[in-house]
């Protein structure tokens, strides 16, 4: 990978007019790691793609709508049953890293420097306790899979087959809460060539290989499952094999603050939780007030929609650790001008997405003209709120790893209950349109008033418009 980076770089500075800014980059130690990150992060993107598409085309078409129904709702059970087992430790991390290593309280009460073995073995101590944490959950939650698993099945998604999924899922809790741990840890560190080959590359390709070569060995509809869950393993696996090479690991040694852990994750697990109840929001009340069409539809406009803010998940994982970083050796000025790159290159990237879709909208939502009109509507609302949370920038990320982790969750629980207002209100009146309009409301809402609380109380524009 790092030959592709030099080569590419070589390239840029042939370049008569990009060789002083190239220059700039690489001479910035801050701005270089950002570089070097986002074009990691953007390169395994890429190759994740093609993979994942066509995973979703095998299942599909070798195994049937019935395997791909039941592989979707089992990994969105599983989705939600491991984010909660984390305790939302892995967006926590870089906060517990660079804070422990940046400055520690000694038994005189004053705060000093930390050097040398003595950060590296505080951020040993972090990583210890966080899986303990997390071993502690699991013994609460796998259990709890298994026994839920027919109530789920049968009453919640009507689907008998999903039984035997889920209770083996349940087997697996351990495994993936693991691997989620392992590589937010080594995005913590900055490690984010092997994160991202461990999530972009290894894994899909893990689980790609496994569903094709299975077809043509025992061709049932539980494959796909049986593979995701595998995939799972091949993760945990791989990332302890990487936290072992880089020693990162050690079975032994000192624990941090537990308490002092969960104080500052159960927020973030609170508002993590909020935000995917945002999104889904929208989903739930038209499948109550309206059709199962609309909700097909509003499906689809929400995946396309989602690909519009993909500079803000490029980068949220490289920014976390270097911002945290910054902010806790107190380098403030530095600090600021990397959210103001950040905030210049989202948006560039949203500038494009966004004009791509609202000239391709049509032919790729492949609709006729009178419902396109409806739908692109709404379409266009939903885009203009996510225009707002990339203008806005790293608002989330930027409280939760300098400490106002408490604020994100009160605003988040305020902008869910906005959500539901509206679209109880309008939905029966107006449809998916004024659904959207809801949505976009809330979003503007939380982005807006973080985005103003952290200009107003702590100086720092993390929005682009200056």
């Amino acid at each position: 990978m790092q030959w592709i980076i030099n080569w590419w770089i070589v390239g840029l500075r042939r370049r008569s007019r990009s060789r002083k800014y190239v220059d700039m980059v690489l001479g910035d130690q801050d701005l270089s790691e950002l570089a070097k990150g986002s074009g990691i992060a953007l390169f395994f993107k890429i190759i994740s793609l093609p993979m994942g598409l066509l995973t979703s085309l095998i299942i599909s078409r070798r195994y049937g709508a019935e395997a791909m129904g039941i592989y979707g709702l089992m990994t969105t059970v599983m989705g939600i049953v491991v984010s909660v087992g984390l305790l939302w430790l892995g967006s926590a991390m870089p906060r517990f890293l660079w804070e422990a290593r940046a400055r520690y309280k000694g038994d005189e009460g004053w705060w000093r420097v930390m050097k040398g073995d003595e950060g590296f073995h505080n951020s040993q101590a972090i990583y210890r306790t966080a899986v303990r944490l997390i071993f502690v959950s699991w013994i609460l939650l796998s259990p709890l899979l298994y026994f839920i698993a027919p109530w789920l099945s049968e009453t919640i998604f009507h689907e008998p087959k999903l039984l035997l999924p889920l209770q083996v899922a349940s087997l697996f809790v351990l495994p993936m809460m693991w691997y989620g741990l392992n590589t937010a840890y080594l995005l913590a560190e900055k490690k984010v060539y092997h994160s991202e080959l461990i999530t972009k590359a290894i894994v899909p390709l893990g689980m790609l290989l496994m569903v094709f070569g299975s077809y043509w060995i025992w061709p049932t509809y539980y494959i796909p499952v049986w593979a995701y869950l595998l995939t799972g393993w091949l993760g945990m696996v791989v990332s302890l094999y990487f936290l072992w090479k880089h020693k990162y690991v050690a079975i032994r040694g000192n624990l941090f603050d537990w308490k002092k852990m969960m104080k500052v994750s159960g927020p973030m697990l609170v508002t993590g939780m909020a935000g995917i109840f945002l999104t889904q929001t929208d989903i739930l009340m038209l499948w109550w007030l309206t059709t199962t069409t609309n909700v097909w539809i509003y499906r689809i406009i929400q995946s396309l929609v989602a690909l519009i803010p993909i500079g803000l998940v490029l980068l949220s994982p490289i920014l976390s650790p270097k911002i945290s970083e910054l902010f806790w050796h107190n380098n403030y000025k530095k600090m600021k001008n990397i959210i103001n790159i950040g905030a210049v290159i989202m948006s560039g990237i949203w500038f494009l997405i966004f004009m791509f879709f609202i000239l391709f909208s049509r032919p790729i939502l492949g609709l006729r003209w009178s419902n396109f009109i409806i739908w692109s509507t709404a379409f266009v609302i939903l885009s203009w709120g996510m225009l707002v949370s990339v203008l806005c920038g790293i608002n989330t990320l930027y409280m939760n790893v300098t400490g106002k982790e408490k604020i994100v969750q009160n605003v988040y629980l305020i902008a869910i209950t906005i959500n539901i207002f509206f679209n109880y209100l309008l939905i029966p009146l107006y449809g998916i349109v004024w659904s959207a309009t809801a949505t976009t409301i809330s979003l503007i809402f939380w982005n807006v008033y973080l985005t103003w609380w952290i200009w107003r109380h702590d100086g720092v524009k993390v929005f682009w418009i200056h």
